[in-house]
Order: structure tokens, then C-alpha cells, then sequence
């Protein structure tokens, strides 16, 4: 991707400006809630009245997330990879529930340019993105990445020599 010298390749940067399209295909599967209606094989069509979408283009959304590994297509059916079970099916452990939030910011980062042109916040600016249950969003974001970053940061941290200490986070918890 760089050469050797550690500079930016062509290729390098032809990935960074189409890597939106993969993330934007995941927030919108999961925001339609995609992925709970996979877990089990399901046509398309099937797939659209679950979620409430039109069918040629439910289909072409289950198509592109096959081609990215979030979905098995076998004879017309698709269903969920292991890792799309574990990870983007709601009520599941492994349910990273800070989508919402990333979607959230998804909206607020496309107006980049325009808050560079005004220095105001997404918010401040005409046509504010629609941005509902942003604060029930964050902290539920806040809560996941905080979490899974604790395990291993205590898996880190010697206690041996610890009688008892104090945690003055102010997460969820």
C-alpha cells in the first residue's frame, strides 16, 4: 500500500476515498435492522417485507454485504457469517450497540466541508442532521468501547500487591 519509502501509493489512496462505501453498506443494514432477520436463510424479498424495504434494492443491499463476508448467499437465500451473528444481531452478547452512535456521527462528518467553511457544528448549521436519542446513543457507545477496552487494559495490570481501589469512571454503570 505505501512504498517503501512510507509514502502514500496511489492504490493507498484510492482505498481510503472509496472506503466509505463499505461502512455506509453496514450502518444502513444495520440501522434497517438487516442482520436479525438473517439468522436463519431468507430470500430477499423475504428479507424487504421484514424490513420494511423495497425489494430490488434490499436485494442489492444483501448482495453487497455477501461480497463484504457480513452474509452467506447460497441458492438465493442469505444468511449471517459468525461473525455478523455475534456481533450485528440486536439482544446478542456480542451486539456492538454503539452503531447508532456511529451512524450518529456518520451524519455530522458528512458536513464536514461545509462546517470548514463556517466553523460551525453540524448542528449550527441549516439542514442539521436528524439525529434522534443521541445522548441514549453516546452513552451506549461509551459503554461498549469502554467496556471491551477495560478487560484488557486489567488484563494488563498487575494487582497482586492491591488490597482495594476506586474507580471514579462516569460511564452508564
Amino acid at each position: 500500500m505505501t512504498e517503501r519509502n512510507g509514502s502514500l501509493t496511489a492504490e493507498k489512496l484510492e482505498e481510503m476515498v472509496r472506503s466509505w462505501q463499505a461502512s455506509r453498506i453496514v450502518l444502513s443494514a444495520a440501522e434497517l435492522k438487516v442482520f436479525d432477520h438473517m439468522e436463519t436463510p431468507a430470500s430477499s424479498s423475504t428479507v424487504a417485507k421484514a424490513i420494511a424495504g423495497e425489494p430490488r434494492f434490499t436485494d442489492r443491499l444483501l448482495n453487497a454485504l455477501a461480497v463484504l463476508g457480513l452474509l452467506k448467499k447460497k441458492n438465493g437465500q442469505f444468511q449471517n457469517t459468525a461473525v455478523s451473528s455475534a456481533h450485528l444481531v440486536s439482544g446478542k452478547p456480542g451486539y456492538w450497540m454503539g452503531l447508532a452512535h456511529t451512524e450518529h456521527m456518520w451524519q455530522s462528518w458528512s458536513r464536514l466541508t461545509d462546517i470548514v467553511r463556517t466553523g460551525k457544528p453540524a448542528r449550527a448549521l441549516p439542514n442539521p442532521p436528524k439525529i434522534e436519542n443521541w445522548l441514549d446513543a453516546f452513552i451506549t457507545a461509551m459503554q461498549q468501547y469502554g467496556s471491551e477496552r477495560a478487560l484488557r487494559i486489567i488484563d494488563m495490570l498487575d494487582f497482586s500487591n492491591v488490597r482495594s481501589f476506586l474507580d471514579v469512571g462516569g460511564g452508564s454503570g
